[in-house]
Order: structure tokens, then sequence, then C-alpha cells
């Protein structure tokens, strides 16, 4: 635990990853759940076109 530093600062940086961590994979449990309920299908040609837009951006 010395060569990482305080204990304070080891304990709290891993409890700030152990929040960070739970929040995703709330987050992504929310996203899935949004996806389950419409299924949207488009084509490559689509999907191209919406990144070159993004990149516009």
């Amino acid at each position: 635990m010395r060569k990482h530093g305080k204990i304070s600062e080891v304990v709290r940086d891993a409890l700030r990853l152990y929040l960070r961590n739970k929040a995703s994979k709330r987050i992504v449990t929310c996203l899935k759940e949004l996806q389950k309920g419409s299924t949207l299908r488009t084509t490559i040609q689509d999907d191209l076109q919406l990144i070159q837009a993004d990149r516009e951006r």
C-alpha cells in the first residue's frame, strides 16, 4: 500500500473508481432497456451518412 501513496488517498481513489464503475453499469443497463423498446434498422449507407454528418459538426 505504501508504494501507492497515503492510505487515505488510495481509499479515496478506490472509492471514486468503484462509484464511477457502478454508475457506468447503471447507465448501460438503462440504455439496454431503452434499446429493447425500439429496434431501428438502418442501412450501411445511412450509417455512413450519419457518421459524416457528425464529423462535419
